[in-house]
């Protein structure tokens, strides 16, 4: 479980850029407290997984529901992708002031 932590590249993006800079951010006298909630949030995430992964490890060692698990995970993955460049459009749209926000017409008189 060690190695699986420490070997994992999202641990450090997490640590050091995420936390990092929301701690960077608070004052001087928030920033103990800050890393003390961090560090117990982590403690007790891992915990929970480790506890999940053994109380479910029959369930999830099923390729049904694995099957399940990835079809959830592909769509919600394509909807957020969808959003994004929704998203992105309306903006390239907006930037070229193609897109006109309805409340922004001309309203004939």
């Amino acid at each position: 479980m060690l190695a699986l932590s420490l070997l994992n590249p999202h641990v450090y993006l997490d640590t050091v850029v995420l936390l990092g800079a929301v701690g960077s951010s608070l004052a001087g006298d928030q920033r103990p407290s800050f890393a003390l909630g961090a560090m117990t949030a982590s403690v007790l995430w891992f915990s929970a997984l480790d506890l999940g992964a053994r109380r479910f490890a029959t369930v999830l060692g099923r390729p049904a529901v694995w099957r399940v698990i990835e079809a959830l995970t592909g769509t919600l993955m394509l909807v957020l992708a969808l959003l994004l460049l929704r998203g992105s459009a309306f903006a390239w749209l907006n930037s070229r002031q193609l897109f006109v926000p309805f409340d922004k017409l001309p309203h004939c008189a």
